[in-house]
């Protein structure tokens, strides 16, 4: 039996997630915002959703993406990075009470069209490079987030 294992992680997981793709059974990687150091690319297609304004500043991410062949990019406008956790979404009773903007590393879109636009993306990625389905439902879903800048290379 093929196997036909897709990768993702949050922050440092996201950098975990890049990493595991030296390994022959991964097929492909995600990272919600990660963290990479070093002279680093990706060895299988790789796709990437970061915070606004994080490309433009952090050196490490624009080698990753100069230096992998199959890329994708969704800078999310409004997002931060604890917005790719569960905490936006959670009932109040379960994470604290507290107005978003209070907190670091929130920002100011809404929880549910965050998980809509990673949802989306990251389905139609996997579905690509793991099952083998038609490339163009991805690439087009740029046009359906007004708040995603997204950017491809292969």
């Amino acid at each position: 039996m093929r196997k036909k294992i897709g990768i993702y992680g949050h922050s440092f997981g996201g950098g975990a997630a890049l990493s595991m793709c030296k390994d022959g059974c991964i097929k492909a990687g995600l990272a919600l915002d990660g963290y990479f150091r070093g002279a680093i690319k990706a060895e299988k297609p790789f796709f990437m959703f970061f915070v606004e304004g994080r490309y433009e500043k952090d050196e490490s991410l624009q080698g990753l993406w100069e230096n992998s062949s199959v890329a994708y990019m969704a800078i999310v406008n409004g997002s931060a990075h604890y917005d790719y956790t569960d905490l936006p979404i959670l009932p109040p009773h379960f994470a604290p009470n507290i107005p978003k903007n209070l907190i670091p590393g929130f920002g100011k879109i809404s929880g549910k069209r965050l998980v809509d636009i990673v949802n989306k993306f990251t389905v139609a990625f996997f579905n690509v490079y793991l099952k083998g389905e038609n490339i163009e439902e991805l690439l087009s879903l740029g046009d359906d987030f007004e708040e995603v800048l997204f950017y491809y290379k292969f």
